[in-house]
């Protein structure tokens, strides 16, 4: 299994196969396991905050508007598909940001 298997590109879609460790220490990526980015994030899995903030975390790592960001399935676990309309440009350049921890 690749390091990149955690995203992949369909047409001007970007999808990342996410593991979100909800009420950590800090917001933060992690690394990549078993074929998912796995990212920390401060905000409990109650109401939604979590995937509010994940949506909020990638857009500023990515440097993309929240509007593009759709959970497509996984919003009620650990395990999520996240997708980010590109619209006239690739995220290759961002995505490199995401794969480094901090």
């Amino acid at each position: 299994m690749s390091s990149d298997d955690w995203f992949r590109r369909e047409r001007h879609i970007l999808y990342l196969s996410i593991q979100l460790q909800a009420r950590a220490g800090e917001d933060a990526v992690v690394g990549v396991r078993n074929g998912r980015l796995l990212l920390r994030i401060k905000a409990p899995p109650v109401d939604g905050k979590a995937n509010h903030r994940l949506v909020e975390f990638l857009a500023d790592r990515l440097g993309v508007p929240r509007s593009r960001f759709k959970i497509v399935r996984g919003e009620h676990s650990h395990y999520k598909l996240v997708a980010v309309s590109e619209g006239d440009s690739e995220l290759d350049p961002q995505v490199s940001l995401l794969k480094a921890p901090g």
